[in-house]
């Protein structure tokens, strides 16, 4: 029922788009994307556009003003569509969040669709099976329940490299700070920044919660605009999700009953976790954790990466980060407590992470400018400009795009390909498709139940190849991953870490006993190793 009111919705924005000439949507999909395909082979006429926009962004496409100029000045569309001059003026001139309902409305696209709908989830849960730890991971366990229990400080960043268990271990943390506590009022408080890795977080609570034994627990959602946390009064066991964007408008609110709610859960909130906590000391972030921990509760980061810059670069940022969590890094150990100096490699040995096979690709060659060096250093990575550069060479794109085919379609590895923009992730994808691999372009204007179906069939294996620019870095697991593509050059330790962590799950965890990566080899130098990026910054801290 669901994909038919989709599809509905999308024949008649469809139907509109194809009233536009190829002039009007090659400005609604960007001049850059539309002579990148023609660049490749791709036919830019009317039928193709209109597939691209309705593949890659639906009804997002109406979200910058310059579009909806486009869209709403076309005679047929206001006639298809029956649109009074009122609704045409307001639809030009407001911003997207206060139209968008009505336009999807029009159109008979269901936007509660296109959301986390929180009403129909449950908020408690009594029955699922438990996880057990893996010696490694109760090591880490029993270091931070030591730390706070010895009052060292309220503060501690627990490091572990992606694909090694960090939630499932962050949970029975979670869990043994819930036995000190109950049956007194408690609450945890999780903090994420994206809706993928705060659902994750709530999924991994209901999962391992029962075997716990201890009661009944609340479970509270408020990220993405959306909460339910209007009847939160503290009382029994709380486990609230929520992200740094949420809290922090919360804190601005001029709203009396939104402010009031944040400040019930910050005179409640017992025990914060911060995901990805290498964001911590971003203004914003910083801000809404600290609102929220207040003076008594413990707070508990965790990372990856325990720091920020790149390789190289300026250290203050992550001499930052150090100074947020007071020195305070738990880092991973073997099975018998003993420091790591190369955990990639243990947990390879334990067939928790995949063998990595990395393969070399030739690039662009790039120079960087004065201002694009200066851009680097302040960006702590890659300007958009030198990377737009990169996935507007078309001989790049298809150099990269017949590697993909090959992976995918005669290796049969499925793969996910990181884009250096938002365009040559939406070239890639059309590319790839015309020549028979079964492809989907995710970008952040992809809506969220087509990214969520398309990333469902890529898991079942009915999709072969996901690009995306900006989107999957976090928060995206498919135990199926077999090819992770580099297209995407960054100095950040952090996001290469990211990028090539989605295809690190082995097979312990239901994931691939091998994953190859190809890198693709632009002339920039300062990148990072994936080896030696899970102990880089470990230097910083006194203790780890």
């Amino acid at each position: 029922m669901v994909m038919g009111l989709i599809f509905c919705g999308i024949l008649m924005l469809k139907q509109c788009l194809l009233n536009l000439n190829i002039g009007e949507l090659s400005e609604l999909i960007g001049a850059n994307t539309v002579e990148a395909l023609d660049n490749i082979g791709i036919s830019a006429n009317k039928s193709n556009l209109v597939e691209v926009i309705l593949e890659t962004s639906g009804i997002n496409i109406l979200n910058p003003r310059e579009n909806r100029l486009i869209f709403f000045q076309k005679e047929i569309v206001i006639k298809n569509l029956n649109l009074s001059n009122s609704q045409i003026k307001r639809f030009k001139s407001v911003a997207w969040k206060s139209c968008r309902d009505e336009i999807a409305a029009l159109l008979n696209i269901d936007t509660s669709l296109f959301s986390s709908e929180l009403e129909d989830r449950p908020d408690s849960f009594n029955t699922e099976v438990g996880y057990a730890l893996m010696p490694y991971q109760n090591w880490i366990r029993k270091r931070v329940l030591d730390h706070f229990n010895r009052n060292l400080s309220k503060r501690a960043l627990v490091h572990m490299p992606t694909g090694a268990g960090k939630t499932s271990t962050a949970m029975q943390i979670i869990f043994d700070q819930l036995r000190a506590l109950l049956p007194h009022n408690t609450t945890i408080v999780w903090m994420a920044h994206s809706d993928e890795l705060c659902e994750q977080a709530i999924q991994s609570f209901a999962q391992a919660w029962p075997a716990q034994c201890l009661g009944k627990a609340r479970l509270w959602r408020a990220w993405g605009g959306q909460s339910d946390l209007e009847d939160f009064e503290g009382v029994g066991c709380n486990f609230v999700v929520t992200s740094f964007q949420t809290l922090f408008s919360w804190q601005r609110t001029s709203k009396n009953a939104v402010f009031a709610n944040v400040n019930r859960l910050k005179r409640n909130c017992d025990f914060l976790v911060v995901d990805e906590a290498h964001l911590s000391t971003a203004p914003t972030y910083s801000s809404a954790i600290e609102y929220v921990a207040g003076l008594n509760a413990k707070i508990m980061g965790l990372t990856a990466t325990p720091g920020k810059h790149y390789v190289g670069g300026d250290d203050a940022s992550t001499n930052e980060l150090v100074e947020f969590y007071e020195d305070n890094l738990i880092t991973m150990t073997n099975d018998v407590g003993e420091p790591l100096t190369d955990p990639i490699s243990f947990l390879q040995s334990k067939r928790v992470l995949s063998d990595i096979k990395l393969k070399p690709i030739p690039g662009s060659d790039v120079t960087l400018s004065k201002s694009e060096l200066l851009a680097c250093k302040q960006l702590f990575d890659l300007s958009e400009s030198v990377l737009s550069n990169l996935g507007s060479d078309s001989k790049r794109t298809l150099n990269i795009a017949r590697e993909v085919l090959h992976l995918a379609r005669e290796n049969k590895l499925p793969t996910i390909v990181f884009c250096p923009s938002k365009s040559n992730a939406i070239v890639m994808a059309e590319y790839l498709k015309l020549n028979g691999c079964s492809t989907s372009a995710i970008t952040g204007d992809t809506d969220t139940e087509v990214r969520r179906a398309s990333l469902q069939k890529f898991k079942e294996g009915k999709l072969s190849v996901i690009t995306n620019y900006g989107v999957l870095t976090t928060g995206f697991d498919a135990p199926n991953i077999g090819a992770v593509v580099i297209a995407r050059p960054t100095q950040s330790i952090v996001l290469y870490s990211q990028m090539i962590g989605r295809g690190l799950r082995g097979p312990l965890f239901g994931g691939t006993e091998n994953c190859m990566v190809l890198n693709v080899e632009d002339n920039i130098t300062n990148l990072p190793d994936y080896k030696s990026a899970s102990t880089y910054f470990n230097e910083y801290y006194t203790e780890n």
